[in-house]
């Protein structure tokens, strides 16, 4: 069953309001909830493990390495596919992130529940 908040966020660098170098260690079947990055660009680097996004109503799977860019104003669920294996994300957000957080709607609780059954 997927978790939520089972990840943790490590600001590593950030510099001033321009930009925020974020690392993300995931638990097993981690996931977030349903937010997007508001007004910021991310550059996302796979570097560990085995990944998913629900974007748009589809289901992305993604193996390190993996390079990902997310564009403002996009909502998503990301997180962990493994049912047993950490994985790892570096992040890089321009300008600093600022995340809206909105509730998962049933199209993202049926896809989730699909990576859940993995």
């Amino acid at each position: 069953m997927l978790q939520l908040s089972a990840y943790k966020r490590t600001l590593l660098f950030r510099l001033f309001t321009w930009m925020d170098v974020v690392l993300i260690d995931w638990e097993p079947q981690a996931r977030t909830r349903k937010h997007d990055h508001g007004k910021s660009f991310g550059l996302i680097f796979h570097t560990g493990g085995k990944l998913f996004e629900v974007r748009k109503g589809k289901l992305i799977i993604s193996k390190a390495p993996w390079l990902l860019l997310e564009f403002p104003d996009i909502a998503h669920i990301a997180g962990n596919m493994s049912a047993e294996k950490k994985a790892r994300s570096l992040h890089i957000y321009i300008p600093q992130l600022n995340m809206n957080f909105f509730d998962d709607t049933s199209e993202d609780l049926e896809i989730l529940e699909k990576v859940s059954t993995k």
